[in-house]
């Protein structure tokens, strides 16, 4: 079915929970000056965790962002961060790179190394 463009998944996030099918629809036909578009639609299917008539209301509860908790106003009101669909990929970058945000942004710290059975040996002895 993944050749096809159709996959199926099982969700349990904060707010998406159940059955789920990710579906390819047909690539638009190129226009002059424009790339091919692969366009893919995420829709909910029928399972237990599926509300029949109540999107709105589950609209109405998610008015803020799992990650931020920021409403969409906050955020589009404080972002810098604004990717330009009539430029390049490589115009975007550069753009998002000068933005003020970026340029607060700490590198991410290297994962933590995990313990072996020779690591903790040897600390058992440095400590002794």
């Amino acid at each position: 079915d993944l050749k096809r463009g159709h996959l199926k998944i099982v969700m349990d996030g904060e707010r998406m929970h159940g059955k789920w099918a990710l579906i390819r629809l047909r690539d638009r036909e190129e226009r002059p000056g424009r790339k091919t578009r692969h366009n893919w639609l995420l829709i909910k299917e029928v399972d237990e965790e599926a509300k029949r008539g109540s999107a709105g209301d589950a609209l109405a509860k998610a008015l803020t962002s799992v990650k931020t908790g920021r409403t969409l106003d906050e955020i589009a009101a404080k972002s810098r961060s604004v990717w330009n669909s009539n430029r390049s990929t490589a115009d975007n970058v550069k753009a998002l790179a000068k933005s003020p945000a970026a340029q607060r942004a700490k590198p991410a710290k290297a994962p933590a190394k995990k313990k072996t059975r020779k690591t903790v040996a040897k600390r058992r002895r440095s400590d002794a």
